[in-house]
């Protein structure tokens, strides 16, 4: 009789308790869909966990009593009340990528919405997470192309200095201009030392030929060298007179000839050697000034060489910075998890507590336990009290040989 007792009080305190509903929502976490997709490692299973605290924060918990009213009658929460009375439970589900989030509350409305507001809160929380970290890529990266965009005008302006100082142009342009004049000594230098071989080989064969040619010539004519007047005196039988002829002397117009040009080529013996000998000394100084030049030159070229590697450099790096700033967004996304609720949370139909049936024997079977318990120690209480003992006799002896 106690022990129906027990069940019967059991049913009507559970029917008096006051019901309490389970709304439960799931989260998924999953990679971003901007990026290429990468199949997600067996160890990120793991991690799940990690976003627990996305929903079960006293952050969260403070806002959604603020949000529901819950710090005023009838249920006066406070965030340590909340936690106490264990309305809500967040786990990751084993070999999942779910989350789930469930509320038990005594109204089943409330619990729903309560659900669904955690979950709300946790995907806000990941997409403001997620914001944040772009803006701050965006800014990072912001900074890094303002500071590649400096360093291209700094090298722009570098450059463009190089070159008003060097003047590359009007440089290699007085080397062309040395260069052809250098072609140009040495062309006439050959020409006139191939004129100064030969003119000396003429002068040399003029004296030559001088040194063997008489100054006059000397003529003598007689006047017998007529033939009729060389016939009269073979008929007269005597001999010429001497007196019947005369002599010349006249000058050699051929040495003289000679002479003249033996002058002429030793002139222009001496005029070549002279303008092969300027010449030369020009020929030294333009091959010192090419020299210097180029020396200068190359220097130069080496310096404007390095302004244009630095703005190369400088501009790829603009370019780099610039697209990875555009693509900002993109990347900082790719790298993150998104966090979406499946389903809203539905409001329940069916108390998950108090339970009619399993309350009613759990009673019954403490009250059978606890009165059964005390029958026991009642009646053996009584016995020992009332002093009756059962006494066994023995009908015979039994004998014990030593």
């Amino acid at each position: 009789m106690g022990t129906t007792l027990c069940g019967v009080v059991s049913l009507v305190v559970s029917l008096f308790l006051p019901k309490v509903y389970r709304a439960t929502t799931n989260l998924l976490i999953s990679e971003s869909k901007i990026g290429p997709g990468t199949e997600l490692p067996a160890w990120q299973y793991a991690t799940l966990p990690t976003y627990e605290p996305f929903v079960d924060n006293d952050a969260l918990i403070q806002r959604a009593i603020n949000r529901f009213h819950l710090d005023q009658a009838p249920y006066k929460l406070t965030v340590d009340a909340f936690r106490r009375k264990d309305i809500l439970d967040v786990r990751a589900l084993k070999s999942t990528r779910l989350v789930e989030i469930s509320i038990e509350f005594p109204d089943a409305p409330l619990a729903a919405d309560l659900a669904n507001y955690f979950a709300q809160g946790a995907v806000d929380f990941n997409n403001k997470l997620n914001a944040t970290d772009t803006m701050a890529s965006r800014s990072f990266l912001a900074k890094q192309l303002d500071e590649a965009t400096a360093n291209l005008v700094e090298a722009d302006r570098r450059r463009t200095e190089v070159r008003a100082r060097t003047r590359i142009e009007d440089r290699d342009k007085e080397l062309n201009i040395l260069l052809m004049e250098k072609e140009q000594l040495s062309t006439q230098s050959e020409t006139l030392r191939l004129r100064l071989v030969q003119d000396d080989s003429k002068a040399k064969y003029l004296q030559q030929a001088l040194s063997h040619e008489p100054s006059t010539f000397h003529l003598r004519k007689s006047i017998l060298s007529d033939r009729f007047a060389e016939k009269a005196v073979e008929k007269s039988g005597r001999d010429a007179d001497p007196m019947t002829s005369i002599s010349e002397e006249t000058l050699n117009t051929t040495k003289e000839k000679i002479r003249r040009d033996f002058v002429d080529s030793m002139a222009e013996v001496a005029a070549e050697n002279a303008g092969a000998g300027e010449a030369a000394v020009r020929l030294e100084k333009v091959n010192a000034e090419i020299s210097s030049l180029l020396v200068s030159l190359a220097q130069l070229r080496s310096e404007l060489d390095k302004a244009d590697h630095d703005y190369k450099l400088a501009r790829e790096t603009v370019e780099f910075a610039s697209r990875n700033y555009q693509n900002a967004s993109v990347n900082a996304s790719s790298k993150s998890q998104d966090i979406g609720q499946l389903a809203p949370a539905a409001v329940p139909a069916q108390p998950v507590r108090p339970k009619l049936l399993l309350n009613t024997l759990l009673g019954t079977l403490t009250g059978l336990v606890l009165l059964s318990a005390a029958a026991t120690a009642r009646e053996s209480f009584r016995d020992l009290h009332d002093g009756n003992w059962d006494v066994v006799e023995e009908d015979h002896r039994i004998g014990v040989s030593t």
